[in-house]
């Protein structure tokens, strides 16, 4: 059963194709049209040659999607062309290549949203409801499949699918012959979540987009702030201090060494830009 990051059919890549498809998956996110070549490399302060042909790398493993155009329409799951899981986001439209991006995203970004997807079994319509990135209480489960894939979104993604309850996704993969098992809603949250944390580092002005933070370093996870509202779970940011003017926040501990410093816990130094 896929309860780990490090247990889905989605390989580690490399520092620079991290920071690609985070810097896509942002733009996608914000201007809700598919990304050319050219503006990404430019967001990315690379060549764009470079960039092309890591794209095509990327596609070619199901990691990115392009148009005929060769734009880019979806990355780290979140797309701007319609698919069967549509998402809502702060009131932004947007769509994802499978249930486990939809709730995952939601998570990661600790966003207000809905999700909307059919049952494959029985073409039930299925609602979710996201409160700061915590799924509502509902009975709806996410099918994790456990098969062998070459490409994420051709081979992996159509077998996870959101379903009314535990029995219909049993049901289905018996009929089709999948392995996998259905998991919570807010189970799988967390499992999305969790596989993304180059991508929820930093605010809307973008400085800490291109760092992706690795799972144990001490840039953990930070929420997008909004006007008037910065704030982490551990309490407010000074309130002269300008959105604008934070590109991180490391804001959790460490598991080991919670009292390392000699007044007590050592906390993350904050990257602040005045």
């Amino acid at each position: 059963m896929a309860d780990s990051p490090d247990s889905l059919p989605l390989a580690e890549q490399p520092p620079d194709d991290q920071a690609l498809l985070a810097r896509a998956f942002w733009l996608l996110l914000d201007h809700g049209r598919p990304v050319e070549v050219g503006v990404l490399a430019d967001a990315l302060q690379r060549e764009p040659a470079a960039v092309a042909a890591a794209v095509d790398r990327l596609e070619q493993a199901g990691l990115t999607r392009r148009d005929p155009a060769g734009r880019l329409l979806g990355s780290h799951g979140l797309s701007v062309a319609p698919t069967h899981h549509e998402l809502v986001i702060d009131g932004r439209r947007r769509w994802t290549w499978c249930a486990y991006d939809a709730v995952g995203i939601l998570g990661a970004l600790e966003a207000d949203g809905q999700v909307r997807s059919r049952s494959p079994h029985s073409g039930t319509l299925i609602e979710l409801t996201f409160d700061a990135g915590q799924p509502a209480a509902t009975d709806a489960v996410v099918f994790m499949a456990e098969e062998p894939c070459r490409s994420v979104i051709d081979d992996w993604c159509p077998l996870v699918n959101l379903f009314e309850h535990d029995q219909a996704a049993a049901a289905w993969a018996r009929q089709h012959g999948i392995s996998g098992a259905a998991q919570p809603v807010a189970q799988v949250t967390r499992l999305g979540a969790a596989a993304r944390p180059g991508v929820v580092v930093g605010t809307r002005d973008g400085v800490a987009r291109l760092l992706p933070a690795a799972p144990g370093r001490m840039v953990h996870r930070a929420r997008i702030a909004r006007p008037g509202d910065i704030c982490f779970r551990r309490g407010h940011l000074p309130w002269d201090l300008r959105r604008a003017d934070v590109a991180a926040l490391a804001l959790r501990f460490p598991l080991q060494n919670r009292n390392s410093g000699p007044g007590g816990p050592r906390t993350a130094p904050a990257a602040v830009r005045r």
